[in-house]
C-alpha cells in the first residue's frame, strides 16, 4: 500500500491504458474535479461522453467513477487524445478507473492560471460535459520526475 504518488506507478498505469501506435508526449499528475452532471456523464451512463471512453479496472464504470470529486489522477497525453487514469486516495499504486477524451471531441479548452504559484486549471469542454483538471508544476512529496517539464507541454498542446 503506497500513499504517495510515484513514477513507476504512473508510468505503469498510463503505459496500460496507451492506445495501440501512440506515444506519450507527456505524463504528469493532477487532479480532477468534476461536477454531479459530468460524473453522470462519464460514469452511470455507461462509460461515454461524447467518444469519452471510460474504463474501471476492477469494477463498473458507474462504481468507479460514480465518485469522482478532486481525485488524484495520472495524465497522459498522446497526438490524439488525453489519457486519465483515477488512483484511489488511501493507495496511490491502485486505479479506481480510467477515461480517455480525443481530441476531436474537445471543443475550446479554456486555461487559467490559479492565484497558487505553479498551478493551472484546464477546463475542457466536450459534448455533453466538461472536465477540469488542476495541474501543478510541483512534485512535492512524491518522485514523480519532471513534472513542471510535462505540465508544460501539456498546457502548450492543448492550447494550440
Amino acid at each position: 500500500m503506497s500513499m504517495k504518488m510515484s513514477e513507476q506507478d504512473k508510468n505503469t498505469m498510463l503505459d496500460q491504458l496507451l492506445p495501440e501506435g501512440e506515444q506519450y508526449k507527456a505524463k504528469m499528475w493532477g487532479v480532477i474535479m468534476a461536477g454531479m452532471k459530468d460524473i453522470a456523464a462519464i460514469g452511470v451512463l455507461g462509460g461515454l461522453l461524447a467518444g469519452v471512453t471510460s474504463t474501471a479496472l476492477g469494477g463498473g464504470a458507474a462504481g468507479a467513477m460514480g465518485a469522482l470529486s478532486n481525485e488524484y489522477c495520472y495524465i497522459g497525453l498522446t497526438e490524439k487524445r488525453i489519457v486519465v487514469c483515477v488512483i484511489q486516495k488511501l493507495d496511490c499504486s491502485k486505479v479506481k478507473g480510467s477515461f480517455q477524451i480525443p481530441f476531436n471531441e474537445i471543443m475550446n479548452v479554456k486555461v487559467s492560471k490559479s492565484i497558487i504559484p505553479g498551478r493551472s486549471v484546464v477546463n475542457i469542454p466536450v459534448k455533453g460535459g466538461k472536465i477540469k483538471l488542476s495541474l501543478m508544476t510541483s512534485s512535492i512529496g512524491s518522485d514523480i520526475q519532471n513534472q513542471k517539464e510535462n505540465v508544460q507541454i501539456f498546457l502548450q498542446n492543448i492550447s494550440a
